[in-house]
């Protein structure tokens, strides 16, 4: 998103409860006990009671935006993008959350799209792999859709892959995200799964145990 064109109206750094409550404030008596990052902490790091918030959390108004990315990215806080993978490696990894005003956002469209952006995560599995193919295909539909119902070109709006390392490496020196721009093979890549699609519906299919044979 762009920040000139959208408004944030909150953010936490994991989920906070959003889909039901949006940014709202629940009371102290409804809440549990939980872990929240005091302001100027981004360590992530909680030695006392004075850290301790009961939750689930209240998340952080607009004017603390920065607040919140310094815990997401910080390598040494426990509630980074890469801790997060390691803690939940069998699971689904933990995110967080930035809620913005959806009328400004629509009322400055496209202008409030900076980027259509998908991962292509670095590990060794067929989940990763296929999550990576989907988030791709998604990714490159709603691009090539945008260009065409606004009338844009690839460098009026770009299309980037991002590449993480892998979680059991991201700390090593040399693992470091790279961005790479696909805007120009969109449709191409588009137009092939397309047919790889098609061709995939029409071949026979395959029986890999004999007993499902009809």
């Amino acid at each position: 998103m762009s920040p000139k064109k959208t408004k944030v109206l909150c953010s936490y750094y994991t989920d906070f409860g959003s889909y039901n409550r949006g940014c709202d404030v629940v009371p102290e008596k409804h809440r549990r006990r939980r872990w929240r990052v005091p302001a100027g902490d981004v360590s992530g790091h909680h030695n006392d009671d004075k850290d301790i918030d009961p939750g689930p959390p209240n998340p952080y108004n607009a004017t603390m935006l920065k607040h919140m990315l310094q815990i997401s990215m910080n390598n040494e806080s426990m509630h980074n993008w890469t801790a997060n993978a390691l803690y939940n490696a069998d699971n689904e990894v933990n995110y967080n959350e930035v809620l913005i005003d959806s009328r400004v956002y629509t009322r400055n469209l496209p202008g409030s799209i900076a980027a259509v952006v998908f991962f292509d995560d670095a590990a060794e599995s067929n989940r990763t792999a296929d999550a990576n193919e989907q988030a791709r295909i998604e990714a490159t539909k709603a691009y090539v859709q945008l260009l065409d119902k606004y009338n844009l070109t690839e460098a009026d709006l770009p299309l980037l892959k991002l590449r993480r390392p892998d979680p059991t490496l991201a700390k090593e020196p040399q693992q470091k995200v790279e961005i790479e721009d696909a805007s120009k093979g969109a449709r191409e890549y588009l137009a092939k799964h397309a047919q790889q699609a098609y061709r995939r519906r029409r071949s026979p299919p395959t029986w890999k145990d004999p007993a499902d044979q009809p």
